[in-house]
C-alpha cells in the first residue's frame, strides 16, 4: 500500500506541475543541443580513427626459405604470422615506447593545450591523456586494431597510422637485432676456422713424415669444408640481416573520419533525462510538503 501511495503521490505531483516540467525539460534539451554544437566549440567533437593490420610471416624472409630449396618446401606458405606474432605486436603497440614517440612526434603537449608552467610533468600529462584516447587490441578475426580518439579528425588518423608504423619499426628492429647477433657469432666462428686452416696449412709444409702429414691433411680438408659452410652462412645472414623487411601487413590505414563519435548525443540525452528526473523528484517533494 505504501508503494501504491508513493506512486500515486508522484503521479499527482507530476500532473499538477506537468506544464512546468515539460517546458523546463524541453529547454534543457534544446540548450544542451545548442551548447554542444561543434561550431560553438564549447564541447568539441570527438573523432575516432581506426587502423587495422596483420602480422607478416617472417619465415618467408628467413634463411631456410630464401637459400634452402628443400627447407622451403617444408615451410607453410602463409602471408600472415602466428598468434604469438599478434600478441607481440599488440604488446608493442600498447608500449610506452610507442606512446612516447607519438607525444613527441606530434607535440601533443601543445595539442592538448597543457601549460608547462602550471603542470609539473607536461610530458607525463600528455602521455596520460593519450592513453585515455588510445586503444590497441586483437579483434575476433586475429587482426590488430588501433583506435585513436581526438577532437581533430586528421590528428586522430595521423596518430593511428604513426602508431602502426612505429610498431612495425620496433618489431623489425627486434628481429634484425637477433639476426645480427647470430651473424656476429657466425663471423667469429668463420674467422676462427680460417685461422685454423691457415695454421694447419703451415704445419703441413713443415712435416716430412707421410703418416703425420696424412693426418694433418684429413684435419685440413675437414676444416676447409667447415670454413666453406661458415662462409656461406655468413654471406646468407649478411643479406637477411640487412634486408629492409616489414613485420606487418596493413589491411586498412586510418583515414580522417567525417563523422564524429556520438558523445554529443549522449550528453544531450543525458542532460534531458537528468533534468526530468530532478524536476519529478522536486515536484514530488513539494507536493508532499504541501499536504
Amino acid at each position: 500500500m505504501e508503494k501504491q501511495f508513493n506512486l500515486i503521490t508522484v503521479i499527482e505531483a507530476v500532473h499538477k506541475r506537468l506544464k512546468s516540467i515539460v517546458i523546463i525539460s524541453l529547454i534543457s534539451l534544446v540548450s544542451s543541443f545548442i551548447l554542444t554544437h561543434p561550431r560553438l566549440q564549447i564541447v568539441p567533437p570527438v573523432y575516432e580513427a581506426v587502423a587495422l593490420f596483420y602480422p607478416a610471416n617472417l619465415s618467408l624472409t628467413d634463411r631456410p626459405y630464401l637459400f634452402d630449396a628443400q627447407a622451403a618446401v617444408d615451410i607453410e606458405f602463409d602471408l600472415f604470422g602466428t598468434k604469438q606474432d599478434v600478441d607481440r605486436l599488440v604488446a608493442i603497440a600498447k608500449s610506452t615506447q610507442v606512446m612516447k614517440h607519438l607525444v613527441e612526434q606530434f607535440k601533443l603537449v601543445d595539442h592538448y593545450e597543457i601549460n608547462p608552467e602550471k603542470t609539473e610533468f607536461p610530458l607525463l600529462a600528455a602521455l596520460s591523456r593519450l592513453k585515455k584516447n588510445y586503444k590497441s587490441y586483437k579483434n575476433e578475426y586475429g587482426a590488430i586494431e588501433i583506435h585513436v580518439f581526438d577532437k581533430d579528425s586528421h590528428m586522430a588518423a595521423n596518430l593511428a597510422n604513426e602508431a602502426v608504423a612505429m610498431t612495425d619499426k620496433i618489431y623489425r628492429q627486434m628481429v634484425l637485432d637477433g639476426r645480427r647477433r647470430l651473424l656476429k657469432t657466425l663471423t667469429q666462428h668463420a674467422d676462427a676456422k680460417a685461422e685454423e686452416v691457415l695454421e694447419l696449412s703451415r704445419n703441413m709444409e713443415q712435416i716430412a713424415d707421410p703418416a703425420e702429414r696424412r693426418t694433418l691433411e684429413i684435419r685440413y680438408n675437414a676444416a676447409v669444408e667447415q670454413l666453406v659452410k661458415y662462409t656461406k652462412l655468413v654471406d646468407q645472414f649478411e643479406l637477411i640481416a640487412g634486408e629492409d623487411i616489414s613485420t606487418i601487413r596493413i589491411m586498412e590505414s586510418a583515414i580522417p573520419p567525417e563523422k564524429e563519435e556520438p558523445y554529443r548525443w549522449l550528453i544531450v540525452i543525458g542532460v534531458f533525462f537528468i533534468t526530468l528526473f530532478v524536476l519529478i523528484a522536486g515536484a514530488t517533494v513539494l507536493h508532499v510538503l504541501a499536504e
